[in-house]
């Protein structure tokens, strides 16, 4: 499996089974972070995800007796985790503007805690019930499927950065 293959399944994963949030208060302090991880109950897949991109994971017990144990990878320390939000970035489908906005909180070094708070309300309005977007238009009488002109394999440059303009992103992503 090439680096690119690599990345896309991981991106899949994240898109189906992960998550990215911003909690408030952590040991007492009322400070925020970021956090995220994907869940799942393979432990085969756990050893994957650390020996393909490093990380942890943790084991947590199973909410009742009929339930398997739920596993959750995560990438560890910030600079990993940008690694892994840049990495994904190019083939998220549904969680990209949550990506997106854990990059822009991850990458605010002042101490504005306004500006925080309005990245963990975006955050929190992206990551609600029902604020994804589908691929049908029209009201619920006539739902239309919006397809897609593309019949192979979609092109992507190796870096998987892919030349992301962190000024022009900023500019962009004013608060």
């Amino acid at each position: 499996m090439n680096d690119k293959t690599k990345w896309s399944y991981l991106a899949g994963l994240f898109d189906g089974e992960g998550s990215v949030f911003i909690a408030v208060g952590y040991k007492d302090r009322p400070s925020t972070r970021l956090a995220t991880g994907i869940s799942n109950t393979n432990l085969d897949l756990m050893k994957w995800l650390i020996s393909n991109f490093g990380g942890a994971y943790y084991v947590g017990k199973p909410p009742s007796a009929n339930r398997k144990e739920q596993y959750v990878w995560r990438p560890k320390g910030k600079k990993n985790r940008e690694v892994f939000f840049l990495g994904i970035l190019p083939y998220l489908v549904v969680k990209r503007e949550q990506i997106l906005t854990a990059l822009e909180y991850d990458r605010y070094v002042g101490e504005n805690s306004e500006a925080r708070e309005q990245l963990r309300q975006r955050m929190s309005n992206l990551n609600k019930k029902g604020s994804v977007t589908t691929n049908t238009q029209g009201t619920d009488d006539e739902l239309v499927m919006i397809e897609s002109e593309l019949h192979s394999d979609m092109q992507s440059a190796p870096d998987v950065n892919q030349g992301f303009d962190w000024a022009a992103f900023a500019q962009l992503r004013r608060i």
